[in-house]
């Protein structure tokens, strides 16, 4: 989709953090092949492997947009996004893992360069849409989940939110 690269060009957070989303928010590893540099000097996008096909398809369409999840290990996570020299690292604090009960997935993690702490969640409608801040207007989003639901479609949201280092202290000691 040609608007969501421009969007992704001119820096629209909300796209950006959807497809960093879709790169960090998962249970894939990659395997061989696709290492190193694609053309034009991207990276190149690995195989993906994992007991989710949904969450390999997912990853491959955040690479298809330049978001190419490159690397994972026990602590880190590494992404390549755009044309970035160097990758993304994102330190792994903590993942919740999928399932049936919860119905979503979601992961803490620090970035690296930064410090700063963020909770990345993708899931069903109902429990991501739950989760969203009070006040904040989810009526049109709603509008476009009732129209893919009409189509017979599958949906999923996702959402981001930076997590204040105090706030995330008092989530570990619990």
């Amino acid at each position: 989709d040609a608007a969501l690269k421009r969007q992704i060009a001119n820096g629209d957070e909300t796209v950006v953090d959807y497809f960093r989303c879709l790169a960090l928010c998962h249970a894939v590893m990659p395997t061989g092949g696709g290492a190193g540099q694609g053309p034009g000097g991207k990276a190149a996008t690995p195989e993906y492997s994992s007991a989710s096909p949904d969450e390999e398809a997912l990853c491959r369409a955040a690479s298809v947009f330049d978001f190419v999840f490159l690397a994972r290990s026990t602590a880190e996570l590494q992404v390549s996004v755009g044309e970035e020299p160097e990758p993304e690292r994102w330190l792994l604090l903590n993942t919740l893992e999928f399932s049936s009960d919860r119905k979503r997935m979601s992961v803490l993690v620090r970035e690296a360069s930064t410090g700063r702490i963020r909770i990345y969640i993708k899931g069903a409608d109902d429990r991501v849409a739950a989760r969203v801040r009070k006040g904040q207007d989810i009526a049109h989003c709603k509008m476009h989940l009732d129209t893919f639901a009409e189509a017979g479609l599958r949906t999923l949201l996702v959402g981001v939110r930076d997590v204040p280092e105090a706030e995330y202290a008092a989530w570990v000691a619990t």
